[in-house]
């Protein structure tokens, strides 16, 4: 009986059922690397050749997740000659939802703006969520989703970078886990210049 429970065991730590080691996660072809769980899993995206035209840096899920749990995706605006007002930016998307809800059967349930965290510097974060399907319907699916943006000084670029990470799921799934959201995004850290010739 013993073998088979260490049996089990390692294979439950392999498979991050215990909750693994933090991880890395390089934003390539940004000099930053963020720190994630073996409970998730980076998703393949597609390599952005000129870091100056933005595009998305990663792409995570959970493993061994339900239809509907949490999707978190990171992407980097493209370089612009005035700086982004992420305020500013977070209430033209608060906006656009607005006029998709006028339209769609979905209905904002609630919508806040708070304070976040990326690589050690301040972040401001819009959290929405909304109630999916006609209001007649016996059942309707609750959806949250949390844009947090982050501007972000990088070594070779003329000019501040916005940085995108928006995190989308069912909310009875995403909620538990934005303590774990907010962790990776703290842990994430910028590469000094390389000084080689």
């Amino acid at each position: 009986m013993r073998p088979l429970l260490l049996l089990i065991c390692i294979a439950a730590c392999d498979s991050g059922l215990l909750g693994g080691a933090p991880t890395p996660l390089r934003l390539s072809p940004l000099p930053i690397a963020c720190k994630h769980s073996d409970d998730w899993t980076a998703n393949r995206v597609k390599p952005i050749s000129d870091r100056a035209r933005g595009g998305q840096l990663a792409s995570l899920t959970r493993r061994f997740a339900p239809t509907g749990s949490p999707r978190v995706d990171i992407a980097i605006e493209p370089l612009r000659a005035r700086q982004t007002d992420a305020a500013a930016l977070l209430k033209k998307r608060q906006a656009q939802l607005s006029q998709t809800a006028d339209s769609e059967h979905l209905e904002i349930s609630a919508s806040e703006f708070s304070k976040a965290r990326f690589a050690g510097s301040p972040a401001s974060r819009l959290t929405q969520s909304y109630l999916l399907g006609a209001k007649t319907a016996p059942t309707r699916l609750s959806i949250t989703q949390v844009t947090t943006v982050a501007i972000q000084e990088l070594p070779g670029d003329v000019a501040p970078r916005t940085i995108i990470t928006t995190a989308v799921g069912r909310t009875e799934l995403l909620t538990p886990l934005l303590p774990e959201l907010d962790t990776m995004l703290e842990s994430c850290a910028i590469s000094p210049p390389s000084t080689a010739n």
